[in-house]
């Protein structure tokens, strides 16, 4: 019985490990397939003094019956990166493969052969649409225009593009065919009937390819308001000092101040139903606006409400309805404010998912208000007791710090030789208040070695940081806990792969390096640095990455301004826009009391910014479940194995080294629940 057991091991340990003697190449790509666009594949080859040749294609059925395929050869000298780019034409979804064949060109000769599935994703321009307002009448003329550009912003859309528009039930109102852009953008306009269905309206813009963009709209009987209605009111409040004023402003769209009467009524945002015997937690008041325009209505949350103090924090929504004395019109305004158990929150801001045992994990800790205003320089030592353990009773480390501008960094050195570490706990101390600070998962390798990258710091401080711009030379500090020969470093933006390089030359035994980046505009608007190097005992991979934002996404410059701030009716206004030379301007003029009506019409940089940032294929950051103090046990997922380094970054892997790669079950998040002591209840997972 014992033969036939470490014979299964000795068998399932020589299929994770590689042949040490053999060549080791690797290839990174993208895991996203785009039609119309670019794809990069990077290839790296060593532990070898040959020479190889790769031939690299990607091919599969598509849904429209037809075999797309394109391939090229390239040929790799030991320790270098190289990127090959392949063109992918207007491809329609389908199954495809990225396949690799290579061989040495020298004696002894090897050969390699692998292959990863690709996702593909139509989207490989970015359309941007706008209206002239977000509101309109039954008869009114709705205009608007559609931009459709690159990635990097370039309007190179060479094909047509179809419009269609579609009424609330969802039905062909009208439609463009095959119209093409000048410049990349395309304006149009349709007339609504007299008696249209009210309601929500599409836009809807299709380019080549299946690529779709809506844009919304709605058609409704409506009056333009004539005034706006504000309630001003602090930034929070507590439940120990729960007096507030909240103030009623009503505005005319050109200025003066309403005289009429304000009735605000106070409230829960939310009500717990399900809680027994809870009586009407509301408030309501009814008070005359001054000449300004404004009334001052002191509440005290908790004794008016009638409010419970058994929750952590509450919404509290504040509804004013102002009535204007001369017509009777009624406008409303609401506004939110939270309510909290505590005045001060301090928060941990992490610098990495996971910690790497050998290398040095920062974090920070953020004492502020619960506005985010910083605590006094003055104040006292924030007090954080921390241990490698679940168990808080192991938790026998203590830092005293007093924050400076409510930060204080908190650097913490994991042992590297140690079997019981596998989590950092953590617990906070301030004027007397515990707060439970989230865990630290630690990562994982075979081998327990491990890489780190950092962005190499102003004057040590992250917060002195300053933004990182196209043109700009930047460096990173790689460390790790072994000496490694070959580091590889390779740069993802907007889910292409931009850079790949490695450096080899370094002192014996380093286990130190830095990398200096110049950042181009395919970096916009974030980055993600990826660093490996692979291990001569055992051919494993050991991987990290790094985010970092990046300026400059707008390459074109472009300001507005008027010869006046105010006209009467009928006024001319000379409006003057200074950019490049030959450069395309649109202009749009809004009614302010339009923009009282709804928003979202418009295009804005962060609508832009949000847009490019949809490219990256990688993992967004997400720690999980953060209501309650017992959360900070969650075994929540982070970046923990090299396999879901490359994953996160949004990129396949393709090699004949090992990549560890660990299986999250639920049996494992259930004895991570049993293990904890004075658990408050018992938990199952299935």
């Amino acid at each position: 019985m014992w033969t036939h057991f470490f014979l299964a091991i000795l068998t399932f340990m020589s299929i994770l490990q590689p042949n040490l003697s053999d060549p080791v190449y690797t290839i990174v790509s993208p895991s996203k397939l785009r039609p119309n666009s670019d794809y990069h594949v990077s290839i790296q080859l060593e532990n070898t003094t040959q020479s190889a040749s790769f031939d690299v294609s990607i091919s599969g059925p598509s849904t429209q019956s037809n075999f797309n395929h394109i391939d090229s050869t390239v040929t790799v000298r030991p320790y270098e990166s190289r990127i090959l780019n392949l063109e992918i034409g207007e491809w329609s979804k389908g199954n495809y493969k990225l396949i690799i064949k290579g061989r040495t060109d020298g004696e002894p000769r090897f050969q390699f052969a692998n292959e990863t599935d690709l996702e593909f994703d139509s989207k490989s321009y970015s359309i941007f649409v706008q209206t002239d307002k977000a509101v309109y009448k039954p008869g009114q003329t709705v205009r608007f225009r559609a931009i459709i550009v690159n990635p990097s912003l370039i309007p190179n859309l060479a094909g047509s593009l179809d419009i269609f528009i579609k009424d609330p039930k969802d039905n062909l109102i009208k439609q463009w065919k095959r119209i093409f852009t000048h410049r990349g953008v395309v304006s149009e306009q349709f007339a609504l009937s007299d008696q249209p269905p009210l309601g929500d309206w599409t836009i809807v813009v299709e380019v080549a390819g299946g690529q779709k963009s809506e844009k919304k709209f709605s058609v409704a009987e409506y009056v333009l308001p004539t005034f706006s209605v504000d309630v001003l009111l602090p930034s929070y409040a507590t439940y120990n000092r729960s007096d507030v004023v909240a103030t009623v402003k009503a505005t005319y769209t050109y200025g003066k101040p309403v005289r009429g009467d304000a009735t605000l009524t106070v409230q829960p945002r939310i009500r717990h139903a399900a809680i027994a015997f809870r009586p009407l937690e509301q408030y309501q008041t009814k008070m005359r606006l001054e000449a300004d325009g404004k009334v001052d209505i002191p509440i005290n949350i908790v004794r008016d409400l009638n409010l419970k103090s058994d929750f952590f924090e509450r919404e509290i929504e504040f509804f004013a309805l102002v009535e204007e004395t001369l017509t009777g019109r009624k406008y409303n305004k609401s506004s939110v404010m939270k309510i909290y158990h505590k005045e001060v929150k301090v928060e941990m801001i992490k610098t990495s998912k996971t910690f790497k045992p050998g290398l040095k994990y920062t974090a920070f800790l953020k004492v502020a208000y619960q506005d985010d205003t910083p605590v006094d320089n003055d104040g006292p030592p924030v007090i954080l007791r921390y241990g490698y353990s679940y168990n808080e009773d192991h938790w026998n480390n203590t830092i005293q710090k007093v924050p400076h501008n409510g930060i204080t960094q908190i650097d913490l050195y994991p042992p590297k030789n140690s079997e019981r570490i596998g989590v950092i706990g953590l617990r906070a101390e301030y004027r007397g208040q515990t707060y439970f600070l989230e865990s630290i998962n630690m990562a994982q390798s075979p081998s327990m070695n491990f890489i780190q990258v950092v962005q190499k710091q102003q004057d040590g401080n992250i917060f002195k940081q300053k933004p990182v711009r196209v043109a700009d030379e930047i460096s990173f500090i790689v460390n790790a806990t072994e000496p490694f020969d070959n580091l590889v470093y390779e740069v993802m933006a907007k889910g292409d792969l931009v850079l790949a390089r490695n450096i080899r030359s370094g002192p014996p035994g380093r286990t130190t390096e830095q990398i200096f980046l110049t950042i181009t505009h395919r970096m916009t608007p974030k980055a993600r640095l990826l660093v490996y190097y692979i291990r001569n005992e055992n051919k494993e991979i050991v991987a990290d990455a790094l985010n970092f934002n990046v300026d400059g996404t707008f390459k074109t410059p472009v300001s507005i301004s008027s010869n006046v701030n105010q006209t009467k009716p009928g006024g001319m206004v000379d409006i003057q826009v200074r950019t490049k030379p030959s450069a395309y301007v649109g202009l749009l003029g809004v009614d302010q009391s339009v923009l009282l009506l709804k928003s979202g019409f418009d295009i804005t940089q962060q609508d832009v910014l949000n847009e490019l940032e949809s490219y990256d294929s990688g993992n967004q950051d997400s720690s999980g479940f953060d209501f309650y103090p017992w959360s900070r046990y969650w075994p929540w997922s982070g970046a923990t194995t090299a396999a879901e380094i490359f994953s996160d970054s949004g990129v396949v892997i393709l090699t004949n080294s090992l990549v560890h790669q660990y299986e999250h079950k639920s049996k494992f998040q259930y004895e991570y629940f049993h293990c904890m002591n004075n658990f408050p209840f018992d938990l199952k997972i299935s």
